[in-house]
């Protein structure tokens, strides 16, 4: 049994189908990652703003 190469094997990977999964995947963590990022942000503000009034 004779291992097949990297290319040949990419090759496959694409003619299945698998890609547009991976698009879709990559796509979904992309839009996770910038709400977390967002409310994380918005929520240190916050936290920020709370201490800086009580500090007054």
């Amino acid at each position: 049994m004779k291992a097949k190469g990297f290319i040949s094997e990419f090759r496959d990977f694409i003619f299945r189908g698998n890609v547009m999964d991976m698009a879709v995947g990559v796509l979904m963590r992309v839009r996770f990652l910038a709400l977390y990022g967002h409310c994380t942000s918005k929520l240190q503000e916050l936290q920020m703003e709370t201490e800086t009034k009580a500090a007054c």
